[in-house]
């Protein structure tokens, strides 16, 4: 039993740490903040620019650049809290899944019972979906995560979302594949 659930871990934390990695890379910059923040904040240099020197527009400058540096470093590390958050509630669903198909792989005796985990392997996928897609939609309702994904671009916000969908469907069925007994291995699509 230990060694299917440490052969799902394993796919997991592979994926997590490179879902982790990609996030911590295209976050954490300016760029990646909305556009309308910074213009927002430079307006307000702009509009108070008729009493600034040239060294105090400049100055001015300088502080929406830390200021926006700064949010931007906040912005990626509540990103990095919700993609643990999410990966771990996708781990321990993946490991209710094996344990499951283990359990059933220890009675069943017939091919026609090597499939019978199918309909569970999409119940547990769509627990997955379910489960990010509640993350994802919490962070627009709940302070829990901060400003996050309100302060991202938009594209990039909507864009890092589906993506995370995306790669936690695939490490689901690629660990489950993986972490299956063999001869349970028709109970899951592609199998």
């Amino acid at each position: 039993m230990a060694t299917y659930l440490f052969k799902f871990t394993a796919v997991w934390l592979v994926a997590a740490l490179l879902a982790g990695a990609v996030l911590y890379f295209v976050s954490g910059s300016s760029d990646s903040l909305s556009a309308s923040l910074e213009a927002s904040r430079l307006a307000s240099c702009e509009g108070a620019g008729g009493g600034f020197s040239g060294d105090q527009a400049q100055e001015c400058l300088s502080q929406v650049q830390r200021s926006l540096a700064n949010l931007a470093a906040d912005t990626r590390s509540d990103l990095i809290f919700w993609h643990a958050l999410t990966s771990l509630a996708v781990l321990l669903a993946g490991l209710g899944f094996v344990f499951q198909i283990v359990q059933r792989n220890r009675t069943a005796g017939v091919p026609t019972e090597f499939r019978s985990m199918r309909g569970a392997w999409f119940a547990y996928l769509m627990v997955i979906i379910g489960l990010v897609m509640t993350f994802s939609v919490s962070v627009h309702f709940t302070e829990f995560f901060g400003d996050t994904f309100e302060l991202v671009a938009p594209t990039r916000s909507w864009g890092i979302r589906a993506t995370m969908l995306v790669v936690w469907v695939f490490t689901f069925w690629v660990g489950s594949r993986i972490a299956s007994p063999d001869k349970m291995k028709p109970s899951i699509p592609g199998g």
